[in-house]
């Protein structure tokens, strides 16, 4: 049997508190995240909320990338886009990285 694609879903820019599209794409993630799919995702996040309901799944990043830490959480994601995130997806073997 072949390998599943791996596919990584961008959730930096999710919240602790999420509200309206926050909530959405929760909703959405929750169902991509589920067992019985013909992919292998895998969710890059600060979160906590993520960590504990997707542990095999979930790829930590830092929480200074959160944007609730305001505008300097938004230059450190836009940095980590630009510098760390292809290193990452390397090494994590990625197939596929989705915006969501």
């Amino acid at each position: 049997m072949s390998k599943l694609p791996k596919i990584a879903i961008n959730g930096t820019y999710l919240q602790e508190q999420a509200s309206g599209l926050g909530v959405m794409n929760q909703n959405l993630i929750a169902e991509l995240m589920k067992d019985d799919r013909k992919f292998d995702f895998r969710l890059y996040s600060h979160a906590d909320y993520f960590k504990s309901q997707y542990s095999e799944q979930y790829l930590p990043l830092d929480p200074a990338l959160s944007p609730d830490r305001g505008l300097s959480g938004h230059i450190k994601r836009l940095l980590w886009y630009q510098t760390g995130l292809k290193q990452e997806l390397k090494r994590q073997q990625i197939d596929l990285f989705s915006l969501l």
